[in-house]
């Protein structure tokens, strides 16, 4: 079985070529058996679903705005943002954004748009404490990782080693501190 990743998307540009995208989007779900299968998107653009590796994605949740397209797609293994990309660029005049993770294989990607803000958190916090009390939290930078954990264990970290440090602490009375960076994929 595949692991699965999950990616939160954001399309940006022109609100002609947005609305457009969402509606292509729209009627191919509604039209094609299995619709929200990416695969339809990149043969609805005139597009070869064959030349992407690892096709396996799937969009819900989506959301149209005047300026952006926002949804949700699960997929195996990675986000499939050169998929989007290629669909972006040959409709013209959007730009994709997204954050991603897939834990399995530790792997936590996004790409933002500082203007927009749109996904501002760099790290994923997880724990669970020797005692059994337990977390997660999406944060914008470390100091927040470590307020958050000095609020949910009464420790005092403030570096990246104070955490590791408690992490491995932890790890030999059965918990756990995970700090999972966002890795920043440049368009």
């Amino acid at each position: 079985m595949a692991n699965l990743c999950a990616t939160c998307f954001a399309v940006v540009g022109e609100a002609a070529r947005v609305k457009a995208l969402g509606e292509l989007m729209e009627r191919v779900a509604r039209e094609r058996e299995d619709g929200c299968w990416i695969g339809h998107l990149v043969e609805a653009v005139g597009g070869d679903p064959s030349r992407f590796e690892c096709l396996r994605g799937w969009w819900s949740d989506l959301v149209c705005l005047p300026d952006r397209l926002l949804f949700y797609q699960e997929s195996d293994w990675k986000p499939l943002f050169e998929v989007w990309d290629f669909i972006a660029d040959r409709l013209g005049g959007l730009k994709v954004f997204f954050s991603a993770e897939e834990p399995g294989m530790g792997l936590f990607l996004k790409r933002d748009n500082a203007e927009l803000s749109l996904f501002p958190e760099n790290f994923f916090l997880e724990f669970e404490c020797p005692d059994g009390a337990f977390g997660d939290e999406y944060c914008c930078s470390l100091s927040e990782v470590c307020r958050c954990v000095a609020e949910a264990t009464g420790r005092e970290p403030q570096s990246m080693q104070d955490l590791l440090d408690i992490h491995y602490e932890w790890e030999e009375e059965g918990g756990y501190l995970m700090v999972h960076p966002f890795t920043t994929i440049t368009p």
